[in-house]
């Protein structure tokens, strides 16, 4: 057989010059000769610089790639692979921004949910969940509210955390009387442990309790229990004196005196609080941020994002700002959200800033 010339590659001028063009005329003329026959392996690798297992991988590359033009089937369209990268890039970026931004409304549709559950604490009346046990009657009432919001869309959950009650404790209740009707279900309810009774304590010790609150009115329990304990001998825990008072004023706290604020400036839109809250939501943390004007406690704005900044607090400003009036000074706390950056923004609205000392919380 007849030598291929470097001019004569595959009888085809055109496929010629474009194997010559790549510059893999030496390559072709060399697996030529190996196919027909005109040179071993060995003696290819050596002539090519390179190892028997690379002349080995040019011939599988070249079989294969005759076998496929051999099949007749239609070659599909051209692809351009970088810009098909570049697109995919593209779409996979929108992608996480729109899973992020659901993620994000998911969170606040359950924090709305929650949020909106605190309007069920005025339709309990004047229940009051501390240091004392449901009766039958209160429970029957809180489990009549359960039904109404749940048939309206509402969660156990959400309710749990409203009343506040714990949810396997309401979803004790609901079996209890389910498919009851009112009387048998408030035998049901009924409480027969006296585990939470009132404390047993002697006339005369309830009597120092309440004799030492009415001289002392500004002391806390726990100054109270220890300066009876000094003065009178009578050994008692803080938690003690403080159900006693407890159940001497059922209406109102007994140390609202004590914990009320004094330092306001009394004028309504003049200073407005601000302050963040942490709620968990189903395993993640949002920040609530709650703008208060100082004298009214009114809510005037509030927030939730899973994050904190300066630049977020000054936003719900703003728009406070257009419903309502512009505040004279905001007052809040020591957290990082709120000095030098939160200031300057602040005082470029022409806006007072006013922190907070640590034993102040505005909020």
């Amino acid at each position: 057989m007849a030598s291929i010339t470097s001019t004569r590659l595959t009888g085809n001028s055109q496929l010629d010059q474009e194997i010559i063009s790549r510059g893999l005329d030496a390559r072709w003329q060399l697996l030529i000769q190996l196919l027909t026959g005109q040179i071993a392996v060995t003696a290819a690798a050596q002539k090519a610089g390179v190892s028997r297992v690379t002349i080995y991988q040019w011939l599988s590359h070249f079989v294969m790639g005759a076998l496929a033009g051999l099949t007749g089937q239609k070659p599909g369209p051209k692809v351009d692979w970088q810009a098909r990268c570049r697109e995919l890039e593209v779409e996979n970026k929108a992608l996480k921004q729109e899973v992020k931004r659901l993620k994000r409304q998911n969170v606040q549709a359950q924090a709305v949910i929650s949020f909106l559950s605190v309007i069920l604490k005025p339709l309990l009346g004047a229940l009051n969940t501390a240091y004392r046990r449901f009766s039958a009657e209160e429970k029957w009432t809180i489990l009549q509210h359960l039904e109404s919001l749940r048939a309206q869309g509402g969660t156990i959950t959400g309710f749990s955390q409203a009343v506040p009650k714990a949810y396997s404790t309401l979803l004790r209740w609901r079996k209890l009387v389910r498919g009851k009707t009112k009387a048998a279900a408030l035998a049901i309810l009924t409480d027969k442990t006296q585990a939470f009774a009132e404390p047993r304590l002697p006339a005369a010790t309830r009597q120092a309790i309440v004799a030492c609150h009415e001289q002392y009115p500004h002391w806390g329990a726990k100054q109270i229990a220890h300066y009876l304990g000094q003065k009178q001998g009578l050994k008692m825990s803080p938690a003690t004196v403080h159900k006693v008072l407890k159940q001497e004023h059922p209406s109102a706290p007994w140390d609202k005196e004590r914990r009320q604020k004094r330092h306001t400036f009394g004028r309504v839109n003049f200073a407005t609080c601000i302050d963040h809250a942490e709620i968990a939501i189903g395993g993640r943390k949002a920040q609530l941020c709650l703008l208060l004007d100082e004298t009214s406690r009114f809510i005037l704005g509030w927030s939730l994002d899973l994050s904190k900044s300066a630049a977020q607090v000054v936003e719900l400003i703003k728009a406070v700002s257009h419903q309502y009036c512009r505040p004279t000074l905001v007052k809040t706390d020591n957290a990082p959200e709120f000095r030098q950056e939160f200031r300057q923004l602040i005082n470029a609205l022409g806006i007072f800033h006013l922190n907070s000392p640590y034993y102040y919380a505005p909020l």
